[in-house]
């Protein structure tokens, strides 16, 4: 096994992230206590898919495309949330965990902000824009030529967003809390792991 010293702690033992997942998550007994190594950054993409396709189906049902390019609309918005949302939670937040790159606190602080960004930003910014252009190719909405009145585009974009403020404030505090959650269980399990070992 390839270890590093750590610049902080070189009395600490830093373990290869590859080798940690491979080999001690999927040997662990009990499962239960690597649950968040094993499923956290799914979870957390299953939450941004979901949440993304909620949004969607309000773009969608305010543009009048309910039965019109469900396909369309949903895949960019729901399995793109997912898997960057899986992607980045297991490049930046896991490889951190395992490496002590940064300050505890700054890795939860980065995972939360990285959650609502894709489970929330990223749909509110990409839903409408999907939806603008399919309700005018399919003429379900008059929707406003954004080199002939953009302003008018950008407050029908701010009027489709801002509909229900309060689905989106639960939306970002869910997630918030739900990476919060699940990156504070990595830690603890990864630094209670570690202390047995030294």
């Amino acid at each position: 096994m390839e270890r590093i010293y750590s610049k902080d702690n070189p009395h600490v033992n830093r373990f290869m992230t590859k080798e940690f997942t491979d080999v001690m998550i999927k040997s662990w007994t009990p499962q239960s206590e690597v649950w968040s190594f094993k499923y956290g950054s799914d979870l957390l993409g299953i939450m941004n898919a979901v949440n993304g396709s909620l949004i969607m189906h309000s773009i969608r049902k305010q543009l009048n495309l309910r039965p019109y390019a469900r396909m369309t609309c949903y895949v960019p918005v729901a399995a793109l949330s997912y898997v960057l949302t899986e992607g980045f939670h297991a490049t930046y937040i896991t490889r951190q965990i395992l490496g002590f790159e940064s300050c505890p606190l700054c890795i939860v602080t980065k995972a939360g902000l990285m959650q609502a960004s894709l489970g929330v930003a990223y749909p509110l910014v990409l839903s409408p824009v999907i939806g603008f252009y399919i309700s005018d190719k399919l003429l379900t909405y008059p929707v406003p030529s954004i080199h002939r009145a953009p302003k008018e585009l950008f407050n029908l974009w701010l009027k489709l967003v801002t509909k229900n403020p309060r689905f989106i404030y639960a939306s970002i505090t869910i997630q918030v809390i739900a990476a919060c959650l699940v990156t504070s269980e990595k830690q603890s399990f990864f630094f209670n792991f570690i202390g047995k070992k030294n």
